[in-house]
């Protein structure tokens, strides 16, 4: 679920200023948020590389549909990917039925 945008500006300056009033010497939650968020974030793309440096050297370039799918995809789905490419003998064997 997802707050509309004006909503969650205030839910974030609520949680800042409460933090900042009991001196939270800690990171805030907010900041703890957007961390594992960038970390999530960073992790899918290194995984989406890797599995798309794969495929070049197996298959050669890529066509767009796949290189869609790969930047799209979540984590699960890559490492679904990563385990099938080691049997795949082509490209259409590791996206079936993604």
């Amino acid at each position: 679920m997802t707050l509309p945008e004006t909503l969650g500006v205030r839910y974030k300056e609520a949680i800042y200023q409460l933090e900042k009033e009991r001196n939270v010497a800690y990171i805030t939650s907010i900041e703890q948020m957007g961390i594992n968020k960038g970390l999530q974030q960073g992790l899918q793309q290194g995984e989406s590389t890797l599995l798309r440096v794969q495929l070049e050297d197996i298959f050669g370039e890529l066509p767009e549909q796949y290189q869609q799918q790969l930047t799209a995809a979540d984590s699960d789905t890559l490492l679904k990917w990563g385990k099938r490419i080691l049997k795949a003998k082509t490209l259409a064997d590791v996206f079936q039925n993604s």
